[in-house]
């Protein structure tokens, strides 16, 4: 069976990025658009973050956040999310690195929590999410 494919984009400040959910089955697993595009925006708040545009970053890891919504959270509850503690954290942040670097992060570990959502259809990110940083998802 061929996996389902869902492409999302975002642009800011002249930069542009594209993305993907990939999932077996013959429909994508519900959110899939929103993870796409989010995964998308994460792309470009990490490039934004490597070039030292802090604002840039923070925004595209904000829209991100928004794009995917709620569609990560396990039905069940079986997942502890600290994540908000994190965006409250960045509400607050008054260093702006500190403040790319929390939104990038809960991005990042949100989309991870999508991908376990959807264990059963396999769901994999063009291009992978890296959840290899060094605290880990909920840190």
């Amino acid at each position: 069976m061929t996996p389902v494919r869902v492409d999302g984009e975002a642009a800011i400040s002249g930069r542009f990025a594209t993305a993907a959910v990939v999932a077996d089955g013959t429909a994508a697993p519900d959110g899939a658009g929103g993870a796409a595009a989010a995964r998308a925006w994460l792309v470009l708040a990490e490039s934004a973050g490597v070039d030292g545009d802090l604002d840039v970053a923070s925004t595209a890891a904000a829209q991100g956040i928004d794009a995917l919504g709620d569609t990560y959270v396990q039905p069940d509850g079986s997942v502890d999310d600290s994540t908000d503690v994190r965006l409250h954290a960045a509400d607050i942040a008054t260093d702006p690195a500190q403040r790319a670097t929390l939104l990038t992060r809960t991005l990042a570990d949100r989309l991870v929590m999508f991908g376990w959502r959807h264990t059963d259809r396999d769901v994999e990110f063009d291009p992978p999410v890296n959840d290899e940083d060094d605290e880990g998802v909920g840190a």
